[in-house]
């Protein structure tokens, strides 16, 4: 397994048509020193590190021979979605029907909702977008289908397209990839009416819990992320070949995805699979990273980046910086509200709930060296309004008035509490950005 590397390549085969400004060129508004003018918490994306990891999926995409739908759940913006299709993303993934609405509104035209539904006002709402956009649902059960099925003849102008959504592994969502129920589901969704049936869909978020669950027969952390990378792979593959002839396609959707899995994806050329265990001449077609273009702890947790690839921090102000004993007892001016309650996915390593990167100040002289937790640095308390810092005392103290930064645990769940981030080009902070779907 090896973090994914910036390249120029993109995927160019690009449906959809995302507003223009998400592409342009942007000026600089304001330079480092003006930062002090933001009310903190506030959320920085660096855009060097944002386009890198854009890229470096892309061209992962490429090399695998699939379609790039990434999900919009860690961004929720319009901006960044239109940087991802201008990498070559051939549409977007959205949480929610409310999700998918705030990007229909920015004018993108090619959506899937990867999460079934059986919420009759949740479909009447995709039943209504669907006038509007190419969108996709999701099914996993027989009910599920007559509920949609019902919905969609009696709101929608055309039958919606929907992938069976199928469990690898997870054990959350989906017809187990095995179950003799699967075929039951297919036959159910070919039937109705009001539905065609394209493809299935997979997400493997057990992958998450690789560095922090107890290790099964002496698996490295990097040998089981590739395990259930490859079983998502072969089971959907599995999985679709024993419904293949109930697709009302010729070229069905096998969609997987999850940031740690794409690290180490590999999709075998179609005479290979043909050639293989499955026996099937279906292959992968798509995947649906989402936290790669931000990153996160949790990311360098599993290996999957390294600090510099984590292109969000929360920049926040001291309010507190005492020393009792042997330590510095520190309160930062932004607590669960922003940084949320997610621990660390690696406890032995940076434990607590984010790393305080040394000094912001640091950012005034050499904006490109090398990022560096903050020494001994401890984010171990949060309230809903601070963050409570533990540093030893052999350590540099911040000031009060001081600005810090901390790369967060998880980045999907920070930007939904944001109104706005901020884009910054080296020591300058160059655009406000939307976070136009927060909360959907």
């Amino acid at each position: 397994m090896t973090t994914l590397t910036p390249s120029n390549t993109s995927n160019t085969s690009n449906t959809s048509n995302p507003p223009d400004a998400s592409k342009a060129p942007v000026p600089a508004i304001h330079a480092l020193d003006d930062l002090g003018r933001l009310t903190t918490p506030a959320i920085l994306v660096d855009r060097d590190r944002l386009e890198a990891n854009l890229g470096a999926m892309a061209a992962h995409a490429e090399a695998q021979s699939v379609a790039l739908r990434p999900h919009v759940k860690t961004h929720r913006s319009c901006y960044v979605a239109g940087r991802q299709l201008a990498h070559g993303a051939r549409g977007l993934t959205c949480a929610k029907p409310a999700e998918a609405a705030s990007f229909v509104r920015g004018r993108f035209d090619d959506l899937l909702i990867a999460y079934s539904m059986a919420d009759p006002a949740q479909w009447r709402r995709v039943a209504e977008l669907s006038g509007a956009c190419r969108l996709r649902g999701c099914v996993e059960s027989v009910r599920g289908v007559e509920i949609a099925d019902r919905v969609a003849r009696d709101h929608a102008v055309a039958p919606l397209e929907v992938l069976l959504e199928i469990d690898t592994g997870y054990g959350r969502a989906g017809v187990a990839w095995n179950d003799g129920e699967l075929v039951s589901v297919a036959e159910a969704a070919r039937a109705a009416r009001g539905l065609r049936l394209v493809g299935v869909l997979t997400h493997a978020g057990h992958a998450y819990g690789v560095a922090s669950a107890p290790a099964a027969g002496g698996e490295s952390t990097a040998e089981r992320l590739r395990r259930i990378a490859e079983e998502e792979r072969d089971r959907t593959v599995a999985a679709a070949e024993t419904v293949r002839e109930l697709f009302e396609t010729e070229a069905p959707i096998l969609s997987i995805g999850s940031t740690p899995t794409m690290s180490c994806f590999e999709n075998p050329p179609p005479a290979v699979a043909a050639a293989g265990s499955s026996g099937s001449s279906l292959r992968v077609n798509e995947i649906r990273p989402g936290n790669y273009v931000y990153n996160d702890l949790t990311q360098v947790a599993l290996g999957v980046a390294d600090l510099e690839q984590c292109a969000a921090t929360v920049l926040l102000t001291v309010v507190t910086s005492r020393t009792r004993g042997d330590e510095h007892h520190v309160l930062l001016d932004g607590g669960k509200k922003v940084l949320t309650s997610d621990l660390s996915a690696d406890p032995t390593g940076w434990p607590g709930y984010g790393l305080l990167l040394e000094p912001a100040r640091d950012r005034r002289g050499d904006a490109s060296a090398p990022r560096r937790g903050w020494p001994g640095a401890v984010v171990h308390t949060l309230s809903e309004e601070h963050a409570w810092i533990r540093i030893p005392s052999s350590s540099p103290r911040p000031e009060v008035g001081e600005r810090v930064e901390i790369v967060p645990n998880h980045s999907c769940v920070v930007m939904s509490t944001a109104n706005r981030v901020y884009l910054m080009h080296g020591a300058e902070l160059v655009q406000e950005i939307g976070v136009e779907a927060r909360r959907a």
